[in-house]
């Protein structure tokens, strides 16, 4: 997705830069494909950036692997999906009580 090396330089204008291709929640192969892909390219991407890993969805079976995987890689976590469809016991573990987002003080590697 951002791999080019032309997007490279615009990362002095963002600390957060998209690190695979695109989620697909509906193909089944494409989730441990995507979670790799986040992964391996964190070890560059990391070292200019917070790598995005993109959004997921809550309400997916899975969404606690997803949200797992957004939580240690030390960048954004986001989340779509219909509104009826969120299950916030997957998010809850990720947040404090008082709202803000557990966060690394730097991405993984």
């Amino acid at each position: 997705m951002e791999m080019a090396l032309e997007d490279a330089f615009d990362w002095c204008y963002s600390n957060v830069a998209r690190n695979s291709d695109d989620y697909f929640p509906d193909d089944p192969a494409d989730i441990k494909n995507h979670t790799f892909q986040n992964a391996y390219n964190s070890y560059w991407t990391s070292n200019f950036a917070y790598p995005d890993w993109d959004e997921f969805e809550t309400g997916r079976s899975d969404a606690e692997y997803q949200a797992i995987g957004r939580a240690v890689s030390g960048g954004p976590v986001y989340f779509t999906g219909a509104p009826e469809t969120v299950r916030p016991e997957v998010l809850r573990p990720l947040i404090l009580s008082d709202g803000r987002l557990l966060r690394l003080d730097a991405p993984s590697m």
